[in-house]
């Protein structure tokens, strides 16, 4: 399985999915390929927030979002490597699209109704397992804190970035995520400390 041993996260993922298929010389591309298409789903809802942040018509929004989504399905890179090739780097394109997609929601979310901080929690803990599988996901980090610092106002997105710590922190089971996700951002205090990190 080239380059899969690389990262401890995709190990765990494809014994999981030898458990259910049996181990065999097609089982590591068959998962290559299932992640591969599971790719087109958060592709299409990325399109579709895009598509409605330029304030297109219903079935423009759509219409953007199916291309997007067909695009990635016949694209000729898309198909001989991440939905082939068995190894670690065939995994991060579905987080890093996921993670991109919740950032998007969470800017809409909070210009409609000062909402978004659970998408943005989401968010990071997407792009901790992403970085899990290729160190350059450290780029999309950095990126989604700028979103946060720009898109709202001051005060609000530190309250944000708070429940949502870089770093190892943003890996599988990390207790900051579950407090977020658990806690909504409304009940927060301003000066209440990081679950994990303790700063007030």
């Amino acid at each position: 399985v080239t380059g899969v041993q690389t990262c401890a996260l995709p190990i765990y993922l494809m014994a999981g999915f030898f458990a259910l298929t049996g181990v065999s010389t097609e089982s590591p591309r068959l998962f290559a390929l299932v992640v591969g298409a599971l790719q087109i789903v958060p592709a299409y809802l990325l399109a579709l927030e895009l598509a409605r942040a330029a304030a297109l018509r219903p079935r423009e929004v759509r219409l953007c979002a199916t291309l997007a989504s067909a695009l990635l399905a016949s694209s000729a890179a898309h198909i001989t490597l991440n939905s082939h090739l068995a190894w670690a780097n065939s995994t991060t394109p579905l987080f890093t699209t996921t993670a991109i997609w919740l950032v998007v929601l969470a800017r809409r979310q909070w210009q409609e109704r000062r909402a978004g901080g659970i998408c943005l929690s989401l968010a990071g803990l997407f792009l901790g397992l992403a970085l899990q599988t290729h160190v350059l996901v450290v780029a999309l980090i950095v990126g989604q804190r700028a979103v946060a610092i720009t898109a709202m106002e001051r005060g609000v997105h530190v309250r944000l970035l708070r429940r949502n710590r870089t770093g190892a922190a943003n890996g599988v089971g990390c207790p900051a995520h579950w407090h977020g996700l658990r806690r909504p951002l409304a009940r927060r205090g301003a000066n209440e400390a990081h679950p994990l990190i303790g700063i007030g």
